[in-house]
């Protein structure tokens, strides 16, 4: 047990980055974080930009591009909390990401 903002969400999900980086699937999610705040927190700790503030070396358009390029290929999975749902509800399609294509198995 520690303290609320003690930064264990942020350490585990800096795991889940570094091993899918290393081409490990993962996953990460979170019964509190929202969806919009775990991918802000992924570009903070793969790009070091704080997308909330921060404007990234070259500007937005050139960041977005290398993100989306670079993302979409990463074997990372993030699925955050929403309103009035539970930890243990199913994702809904589309309420991940990088979102890509199913695959078969």
């Amino acid at each position: 047990m520690s303290l609320t903002t003690a930064g264990r969400s942020m350490l585990a999900l800096n795991i889940a980055l570094h091993n899918a980086q290393l081409g490990t699937q993962a996953l990460f999610t979170s019964g509190e974080i929202s969806f919009r705040t775990l991918q802000q927190k992924v570009l903070a700790a793969r790009y070091g930009v704080d997308v909330r503030g921060q404007k990234p070396p070259g500007g937005w358009t050139a960041f977005k591009t290398t993100v989306l390029s670079e993302m979409k290929d990463l074997p990372l999975a993030v699925h955050g909390a929403r309103v009035s749902s539970s930890a243990r509800d199913k994702p809904p399609p589309g309420d991940c990401w990088p979102q890509r294509a199913p695959t078969e198995h």
